[in-house]
């Protein structure tokens, strides 16, 4: 399990982590006063999203990701940089949303992909610790829902998605905002990209 989580996930949380004035390859380990995950149950198999909608003022786009389309934000402040890995789109606030996929990971491993995934936020992202956690589903497949904050120098708040379909493809779509009126916007933002997700 650590192998394929660690392949997938390194990379997003690593350049996360990096953005907001650290030095390339300078992270401070997670502090052991880091709070525990408060878990959520939802009722069983309750879409994650609620059909979300993008925030005032934000214009979502089809756009084809690593793992299908999603609907991403473009116009004034928004880009795709180029040859960025993993795919993102970065607005002019400090938002950064990042979008990534894997073969060969089957939905009755959700739980155990959760918990390489939080020791990996916790190892690469400076002072991570995860805040809420909620399964359920996303366009009918095994899906959650993780939040968290770390700290750079720079407060960010963080909201994501892990969805694993049938046919045995993880999905991981995250989301980065520096605390302030960012970070208020950003689960909405999550949210609505995660709805538009076509696999």
């Amino acid at each position: 399990m650590t192998t394929f989580a660690r392949a997938l996930l390194v990379g997003a949380i690593a350049l996360a982590a990096c953005k907001g004035g650290d030095k390339a390859g300078e992270m401070t380990p997670a502090t052991a006063g880091d709070k525990a995950p408060v878990a959520a149950s939802p009722k069983a198999g309750a879409d994650l999203t609620g059909g979300a909608k993008a925030p005032a003022g934000i214009t979502l786009t089809p756009t084809p990701v690593p793992f299908g389309t999603a609907s991403i934000p473009t116009g004034d402040g928004w880009g795709v940089p180029k040859d960025a890995q993993p795919m993102q789109v970065e607005g002019k606030d400090g938002t950064v949303v990042m979008f990534q996929s894997q073969d060969g990971i089957q939905p009755e491993q959700l739980d155990e992909y959760l918990t390489e995934y939080d020791k990996v936020q916790k190892r690469d992202a400076p002072k991570y610790a995860e805040t809420a956690r909620v399964k359920g589903t996303v366009g009918g497949e095994a899906a959650a829902r993780v939040e968290g904050t770390f700290d750079n120098g720079t407060k960010f708040k963080t909201r994501d998605y892990v969805i694993i379909t049938k046919g045995g493809k993880v999905v991981n779509l995250s989301g980065r905002a520096p605390v302030g009126p960012a970070a208020d916007q950003l689960p909405a933002l999550v949210d609505a990209i995660a709805a538009s997700v076509k696999l």
